[in-house]
């Protein structure tokens, strides 16, 4: 589900009534992501709804943002924007897959209700269900095909333009997602990773740059900035971890970033005027993302960052329940 960080979380009480400050004073504390409450959620949506269009004009991080989906700032809060300068909150839903009805046991369906045409399923099924659900946008839509391996296809301009929703497109700068264990890590600063990026917007970025619908792109999917999976151990991650206990190394993956960063701008700002719409993944290391904020050029290399962060307590949480439901 894309739900975009509408709200400066840490600035709001949580239900019990006491800050996130005085929480994170009390014993026992542990650094995790802060929550929002259901009820202060729904009110500053509320508000945002209420705000006068021209509020946000003058805090819009986006050049000629008039039209197009993009980030706004008022009292001290991001906000997502529509083309028409209304908040929107992003209920949106990822993978999406028709080749599940085309199974030898189900291939009927497909053939008889949608004729083998896959813009009549996206329009007659994926189109009217999200909607009956009360989903507003799709993020990822490209589905596992191999487990922890790979993914299907991505949308097309047309089908995007049939399913007729706000949604995310991932640009595959670069396959080092934690999930693939095919591919070996790139070099950022080869001829050939510039020729490849050049490509990837060329294809893609040219079609969907004037599209009002579009909130913005992926690069990666969990990128192997400085970790790798059982499947992917072979190549190693894109930068020794080690070296992190040290100024020197932040800085060498700094730079690193700043070069992946700086070649994937550059890429896509060719294709797309004035406007630059970015989403990026790093991970848990907000150096990579700090890194995207800046270049030895003077200009932002991304106008959206989110960090992933996922506690460690969660992540053995979710393994030991993994176990224990395998166990039954």
């Amino acid at each position: 589900m894309t739900i975009p960080n509408t709200v400066k979380a840490k600035s709001l009480p949580d239900s019990t009534g006491a800050s996130n400050e005085a929480r994170r004073r009390a014993p026992g504390y542990r650094n995790v992501a802060p929550s929002v409450s259901r009820r202060h959620l729904l009110a500053a949506m509320a508000a945002a709804a209420a705000m006068p269009a021209a509020a946000y004009a003058a805090a819009t991080t986006q050049v000629e943002a008039a039209g197009y989906f993009t980030l706004a700032q008022r009292g001290g809060r991001w906000w997502l924007l529509t083309p028409t300068s209304e908040a929107f909150f992003s209920r949106g839903l990822n993978h999406f897959d028709s080749s599940t009805l085309r199974y030898p046991e189900n291939a009927d369906l497909w053939e008889g209700k949608y004729q083998n045409d896959q813009l009549r399923w996206i329009r007659e099924s994926v189109a009217p269900n999200l909607k009956q659900w009360g989903f507003n946008s799709v993020g990822w839509v490209q589905e596992v095909s191999i487990l922890n391996r790979a993914h299907t296809p991505s949308f097309t301009f047309e089908e995007y333009q049939v399913l007729d929703l706000p949604y995310c497109h991932l640009l595959p700068f670069s396959e080092m997602h934690q999930w693939n264990p095919w591919h070996k890590n790139p070099d950022f600063f080869a001829r050939e990773f510039e020729v490849w990026c050049d490509y990837v917007a060329r294809d893609a970025r040219s079609r969907m740059k004037d599209d009002p619908k579009l909130i913005g792109h992926f690069y990666v999917d969990c990128p192997t900035w400085v970790h790798t999976r059982p499947g992917n151990a072979w190549r190693g991650p894109l930068f020794d971890p080690a070296k992190l206990a040290t100024d020197e190394g932040k800085a060498e993956l700094s730079k690193l970033a700043t070069g992946y960063y700086q070649v994937t701008h550059d890429a896509i700002r060719r294709y797309d005027g004035p406007l630059l719409r970015g989403k990026i993944r790093a991970h848990r290391r907000p150096v990579v993302c700090q890194s995207a904020a800046r270049s030895p050029r003077k200009s932002r290399l991304c106008r959206r960052a989110s960090l992933r962060y996922v506690p460690a307590q969660s992540l053995s949480q979710t393994r030991s329940a993994r176990r224990a439901g395998a166990s039954r």
